[in-house]
């Protein structure tokens, strides 16, 4: 774990796993209490090459991922003109996505992870491989399509879960934040840079963002299936937690979890949520295609200024705190956006609300994820996941919703005042605003 939150005296880490073994949010055979070895030194992050390499091909894949989030519309719109064909895909994706979500957890539990994490890779080369091939026959119907949503969408469920294990397999516990610091990163070059390769491609030709998206998969085939790490996983397992419900009993079963999933699934519905209304805005304001584009590049610019502002931020104060003033803090710069100010106004307000993401998210990981033994903790990750994709689904659908009667305006009031009753209903609650960093 990172060494500001775990000191690294291995007596103090030793003392300090002593002391939460006698709770139920710290299980005894939890692997990541054991105190490293007193004459061991730590590879500093930089130079484990297993994980910079792996990192590599994760983000060649989550490019390849954000192309083909733009490129498949595109084709669409260009073949059928079909604005409601195109929205099916997605909803097509994230229902297969879903529908995957709780059940890929047990799958993560229960099968050897490498094996597992390779099988995701060949599943999302060998869709996107078929759809290219129907491309150069010039026979790609609607049947395709959706049959290759339903694969992206159950790779994308499978492989969520795994990757976050997987990581754990590569790095120390001592470096495992830095880690997802530096794997937030990866997040927002694949936000940031995919809408752009997408469309610059296309114009080129319709095979053009297909070929890199083969190239992405085919670059994180490679480096999962070459980076050294244990795949097992361990098969006890308690009498409680077993089955298809564990990730959700573990949540459950403790108030404070209960509230960072809520309050991670609120702000994920509010960041899906303002994209459409802010695009709208900007062109009312009479902004073209280009300048909507650089604007809205804001929220990954600001993800990956706050990967680094991560252990910064978590320094500062207790997390449940600091998660409700990160979530009050993104709903200020929403409101922000009705200010007609122009493109750089928008572009300041997405930056804004994206610094913030980069902590949160690791928050998470610290105050829930680690608390799991390792033989659950794939269903603890997966509900998680759901949960927040349950939160972006939500938000797509209140967004439409509400531009179909109300003005971007309106819609921008409305989604705030939606998300402002549950943020209430959390900071007035003692869960949150109790809670204490693992180390404490």
């Amino acid at each position: 774990m990172n060494s500001r939150l775990f000191l690294n005296s291995s007596i103090l880490l030793e003392a300090a796993c002593h002391h939460f073994k006698g709770s139920r949010m710290l299980p005894d055979s939890n692997e990541e209490c054991r105190p490293p070895a007193r004459d061991a030194k730590l590879i500093p992050l930089r130079l484990n090459w297993n994980f910079q390499f792996y990192w590599i091909g994760a983000t060649a894949g989550g490019l390849g991922t954000s192309i083909v989030n733009l490129a498949v519309p595109l084709l669409i719109l260009s073949s059928t003109h079909s604005p409601a064909l195109a929205g099916g895909y997605s909803a097509v994706l994230t229902i297969s996505q879903l529908a995957l979500g709780i059940p890929a957890g047990v799958v993560a539990d229960r099968i050897n992870r490498r094996a597992l994490l390779i099988t995701t890779e060949v599943i999302r080369l060998l869709s996107v491989a078929g759809l290219v091939a129907a491309l150069l026959r010039d026979d790609v119907s609607w049947i395709k399509i959706v049959l290759l949503a339903i694969a992206l969408g159950a790779a994308l469920a499978l492989g969520t879960p795994v990757r976050a294990l997987v990581l754990r397999s590569i790095v120390p516990p001592e470096q495992l934040t830095q880690a997802l610091s530096q794997d937030e990163i990866r997040i927002r070059v694949a936000s940031l840079f995919g809408p752009v390769l997408a469309g610059a491609l296309y114009e080129v030709g319709q095979l053009g963002p297909f070929i890199a998206i083969l190239v992405g998969y085919g670059i994180a085939l490679g480096t999962a299936s070459l980076v050294p790490f244990d795949g097992r996983v361990q098969r006890k397992a308690q009498a409680s937690l077993r089955g298809v419900t564990a990730g959700i009993s573990f949540l459950w079963r403790d108030t404070t979890f209960r509230a960072l999933v809520s309050l991670s699934a609120v702000a994920n519905l509010l960041a899906v949520a303002v994209v459409l209304p802010a695009v709208l805005l900007l062109q009312h304001q009479h902004y073209g295609g280009g300048a909507i584009g650089f604007a809205l590049t804001g929220e990954a610019l600001g993800g990956m200024v706050g990967a680094f502002l991560t252990r910064w931020l978590h320094s500062l104060m207790a997390p449940g705190k600091l998660l409700l003033i990160l979530s009050w803090c993104t709903v200020l710069p929403v409101v922000a956006l009705v200010i007609p100010w122009g493109l750089i106004w928008v572009f300041a307000m997405l930056f804004v609300i994206g610094v913030g993401v980069p902590a949160r998210m690791v928050a998470l990981d610290i105050m829930v994820f680690r608390r799991a033994n390792d033989e659950v903790r794939g269903r603890v990750i997966s509900v998680v996941l759901f949960a927040q994709a349950i939160g972006s689904s939500f938000g797509n659908t209140l967004t439409g919703f509400l531009l179909s009667i109300l003005s971007p305006q309106g819609a921008v009031w409305t989604i705030c005042l939606a998300v402002t009753v549950p943020l209430v209903f959390l900071t007035a609650g003692k869960s949150l605003r109790q809670a204490s960093w693992p180390s404490a």
